[in-house]
């Protein structure tokens, strides 16, 4: 999410505890929401961290790049278009 807003994440925990990932996924995922992603269509913390779910977190990152795609579409539309 940096790379797409810097500062989004403020704090990214490069340890290997267990709670500290989480903490991760859940920075992540809000992070996509306040980015305008649609909470509906991210997944849940536990669906990334026990592999339950994979589906779901290939559709989250999915929703995501139609969000970024959208912004950059509308950005170059209000850059350059000549109305």
């Amino acid at each position: 999410m940096n790379a797409i807003k810097p500062g989004s994440i403020r704090k990214i925990n490069e340890n290997n505890m267990a709670f500290k990932m989480m903490e991760n996924i859940e920075s992540f995922l809000k992070a996509a929401e306040n980015y305008g992603c649609k909470k509906i269509d991210l997944f849940q913390v536990v669906d990334l961290y026990e592999r339950q779910n994979m589906t779901q977190v290939v559709n989250g990152i999915y929703a995501l790049g139609r969000v970024v795609r959208q912004l950059l579409y509308f950005f170059y539309i209000s850059r350059y278009s000549s109305y």
